[in-house]
């Protein structure tokens, strides 16, 4: 929960950068964009999808797991001011040109995953945008992601026989902060 929080506070931040002072010329924050994305999460531990018991002895054994998962996300993207930092770039593509590249920081909410769960992992991380001349900024980060993973319940173990007090596979919840990279498109 304090993880989710912490996040939270990050996404609200990034809002109220805008509102600091009367003074500040309004266009340094309209760098603010929404855009839905393919993120890919890392596991720092196997996700469980799947266990059965085999046999009469009731051997524990996976059916499906991973380590890295592909999932759907609404993503916020801001970029960092111009400063003459970000270096210019013109290349000629017949699908579009890259007018600019910009540095900034993403975050985003899980909208859907392989499993169908909606709205239960949120990122933070770092990004590399580039503008196009369609209208469109394509997004490339790296960031943090806090989302669940699903273990067996302590004293059940693979390969082993399923403990007397457990009449079936019994699965745990954890939140978990690993990492993940992020590719999305502007609205």
């Amino acid at each position: 929960m304090f993880k989710r929080i912490l996040v939270s506070l990050a996404i609200v931040s990034t809002f109220s950068l805008a509102d600091t002072t009367a003074e500040r010329d309004i266009s340094k924050f309209t760098n603010i964009g929404f855009g839905l994305g393919i993120g890919v999460e890392y596991f720092g531990d196997t996700y469980i999808d799947k266990a059965q018991i085999y046999g009469d002895d009731k051997i524990v054994i996976i059916e499906e797991d991973s380590n890295i998962k592909q999932s759907l996300w609404l993503t916020m993207s801001w970029n960092f001011p111009e400063k003459d930092f970000a270096p210019r770039l013109q290349r000629s593509s017949s699908n579009f040109n890259v007018k600019d590249i910009r540095y900034g920081m993403f975050t985003g909410v899980k909208v859907l995953d392989t499993s169908g769960e909606t709205i239960n992992a949120f990122s933070l991380g770092l990004q590399v945008s580039f503008m196009t001349d369609l209208s469109k900024t394509i997004t490339l980060g790296v960031g943090g992601v806090s989302h669940k993973i699903q273990m067996l319940q302590d004293g059940i173990e693979v390969g082993k026989e399923l403990p007397n007090h457990f009449e079936n596979i019994v699965y745990k919840n954890e939140t978990s902060i690993d990492p993940m990279l992020m590719l999305s498109v502007s609205f």
